[in-house]
């Protein structure tokens, strides 16, 4: 399809399609103004707590039925819908000064974020099967992620200076995103008989390969999670720097991210099958030097192989590990792949807790050895199933 569109159309279907990033990115409009959520709902912890943390669970259980969404009205249809309750959602959120209406209105948002993340990825893959081009426009799918992350956390945080519920007015950058996607994305394989061609091949397996993979993403999540989310606990209980520092720290991982999506298209070429293996020993390498040495030079070394590597690993779920599914199951592998991926970042913080219980500590370095342990494992399992595919 992507070939047969002249290249002022095809410009515009990606640009559409990276522009979805908005959805992707929407959970980061919340993050300046959590303390703020609090504050203005005192003795109502637990609703504040389901506003802040419960889209996550929303967006991964609503990721594994949109294919079946898809199937009903079409891909391009079913964006547009996700564009839309995103971002209606998002600007009615603070309409009415309560906790009932708001969290209505957060998930409904969360529906639209997993609707718009699954289908955008989906429209990629039927736009590009062949892996390798696939690989590149995923790469940069995601650099354009880390721009916009970085973008609507600064509107986000200036709207907040002046009053907290004017946050919410940055999912007004959802509106170009609707029209976009209603102006430049074509129906694309959207047929009654191309869903009945996907329906009649319901019955093929993903596959053991792809399952074996889901539950390394899921564990690299949780891995990864880790000293992301808790850089900062690390700095300050090694007296490493201050709350300033932990932003440069953040901010060098999202730069690394965004350099990684640039340059996935070229390290793909040449690492193929095995990015995945390469990426999960990085990390174990990282994590074990956060644990042997806490330095604040090292810290930054270690934080942009970190966000170098989250990239990369993203990038090759959506190119290479969709080649280990049959067609007809693309949908379905996209959404089980977006789903695994909340779940290890949803889960890293339980994990967490659970670690320096069973290790008596509360202090974040002492933990670090046991994720690295276990990146050292997905990394053998990954080159294990990459290697055993020369033979079958």
């Amino acid at each position: 399809m992507i070939e047969t569109m002249s290249k002022p159309k095809r410009i515009l279907f990606l640009l559409a399609i990276f522009l979805t990033n908005i959805a992707a990115c929407g959970e980061l409009i919340i993050t300046p103004i959590t303390y703020n959520i609090y504050e203005a709902f005192p003795g109502q912890t637990m609703a504040c707590n389901f506003i802040i943390s419960a889209p996550m669970l929303i967006m991964i259980v609503v990721s594994l039925i949109v294919p079946k969404i898809i199937n009903i009205l079409g891909k391009k249809n079913t964006l547009l819908l996700g564009t839309i309750l995103f971002t209606a959602s998002g600007i009615l959120t603070v309409a009415i000064n309560s906790i009932p209406f708001i969290i209505c209105m957060r998930i409904i948002n969360a529906i639209g974020q997993a609707i718009v993340n699954v289908d955008a990825m989906t429209l990629i893959a039927d736009a590009y099967p062949d892996d390798q081009k696939r690989g590149t426009i995923t790469g940069y799918y995601s650099a354009f992620m880390g721009l916009l992350s970085a973008v609507l956390s600064a509107i986000s945080g200036s709207l907040a200076a002046i009053s907290w519920t004017n946050a919410f007015f940055t999912y007004w950058a959802g509106v170009p995103m609707i029209i976009l996607v209603f102006l430049c994305i074509p129906y694309m394989n959207d047929t009654k008989e191309e869903v009945q061609n996907t329906e009649t091949k319901s019955h093929e397996s993903y596959g053991r390969k792809f399952i074996i993979y889901c539950i390394t993403l899921a564990l690299f999540f949780i891995c990864y999670c880790i000293p992301v989310y808790f850089g900062s606990v690390y700095i300050q209980e090694n007296a490493l720097g201050n709350e300033a520092f932990s932003g440069l720290v953040s901010s060098v991982c999202s730069i690394a991210g965004m350099l990684a999506g640039l340059g996935f298209g070229f390290i793909y070429s040449k690492s193929k099958k095995y990015t995945g293996f390469i990426s999960y020993l990085l990390l174990a390498i990282v994590l074990l030097l956060l644990y042997i040495k806490a330095s604040a030079a090292l810290l930054m070394i270690c934080m942009f192989v970190a966000g170098f590597v989250m990239n990369l690993v993203y990038s090759f779920g959506f190119s290479y590990a969709l080649t280990l599914v049959p067609e007809s199951k693309t949908s379905g592998a996209i959404a089980i792949l977006q789903a695994v991926s909340g779940c290890g970042q949803f889960a890293a913080t339980y994990v967490v807790t659970f670690l320096m219980g069973i290790l008596n500590t509360d202090l974040v370095k002492p933990i670090l050895i046991i994720p690295a342990v276990v990146a050292i494992i997905i990394a053998l399992v990954e080159f294990v199933c990459r290697k055993s595919e020369r033979t079958n």
